[in-house]
């Protein structure tokens, strides 16, 4: 069974053609796997800081499809393609946008910050609207909220942050692995579920989150947590995106990606989703518990020159 790497989507390759891929290749260093659920929708989510008070989100399926054609999904191949996506020029004529943000840029008088993620759609449901809440104060914790909702009620969603994983080691950094966790709103009137957005510490894999759905995992796995990347076993895939740009791990001064979704999956949830990401982008921006950190060296060696330059000193 072969797929013509040419014309296929690179997430919706199969597993024998992943097989091939090999180990040795600088541009495919890790052997990738093939998602659970294909992912056809693509947002381009430009370059923002959190002084970025307007942001459109752009609909780019066909920009994104041309950008990553011939790569395998995972690879520093497909990590460079994606590098050089065509941008949207920013004036809206050249591509869709499917979502407006309002992000606060400084708090409110409850000490919040507060993001506005709209909708923007020609059906009835023009309205969606979902808000996320985040303290000044670094909490780890930030509430979402569609619409018409009070961010203070308990009925409004908490995503809280939580660290599962020992921070990865990138020359004298360690990488914390920030994993955040809520209760996405079901479809069609269906129950809510818990999904996770986590991060896979692979090589290529620090720059890029992973929404699962827990509840969807078989028996005794909804709490695992896994390293590797996500395969047909693992809870299944809702939503991944993926840093626009060469980069060891997400930089904490800016933003810019693009963020993969299902087709024709349920507005309001999509809207949570996307507004779920924004608060987490914002969140490992300006929370000092995220960011990477050079690690300290004292060695014994390090300690006995030192020893001995201040002997020769005396």
């Amino acid at each position: 069974m072969s797929v013509s790497h040419k014309y296929a989507h690179p997430v919706l390759l199969d597993a024998v053609e992943c097989r091939k891929s090999s180990p040795i290749n600088p541009f495919l260093s890790v052997r990738p796997r093939p998602l659970s659920q294909p992912l056809t929708r693509a947002l381009y989510i430009p370059r923002h800081h959190s002084g970025t008070a307007h942001l459109p989100l752009y609909d780019v399926d066909d920009r994104y499809k041309d950008a990553v054609k011939g790569a395998i999904f995972g690879t520093n191949l497909y990590s460079m393609q994606l590098s050089q996506i065509e941008k949207p020029r920013g004036d809206g004529l050249d591509a869709s946008v499917d979502y407006l943000v309002d992000m606060d840029t400084i708090p409110d008088l409850q000490e919040n910050y507060q993001l506005r993620v709209q909708r923007r759609t020609l059906s009835a449901n023009h309205d969606i609207t979902v808000n996320v809440l985040i303290p000044s104060r670094a909490t780890g914790e930030c509430t979402l909220t569609p619409s018409p909702q009070n961010p203070f009620d308990a009925s409004a969603l908490r995503m809280t942050a939580s660290y599962p994983l020992n921070p990865s080691v990138r020359g004298e950094y360690l990488i914390p692995h920030p994993y955040f966790t809520f209760r996405l709103p079901g479809q069609n009137n269906q129950a809510d579920r818990l999904v996770r957005w986590q991060v896979h510490p692979a090589p290529n894999n620090l720059y890029r989150y992973t929404l699962m759905d827990l509840d969807a995992a078989p028996d005794g796995v909804n709490d695992a947590v896994s390293a590797e990347s996500p395969n047909p076993s693992d809870p299944r895939v809702l939503a991944i995106y993926d840093h626009v740009g060469i980069v060891v791990w997400l930089p904490t001064d800016f933003s810019e990606g693009v963020l993969l979704l299902r087709e024709g999956s349920d507005q309001i949830q999509e809207a949570t989703i996307v507004a779920s990401l924004l608060g987490i982008l914002w969140q490992i921006r300006e929370t000092k518990e995220m960011h990477p950190r050079r690690e300290r060296r004292n060695s014994g060696s390090s300690k006995l020159l030192k020893k001995m330059a201040s002997l020769v000193r005396s």
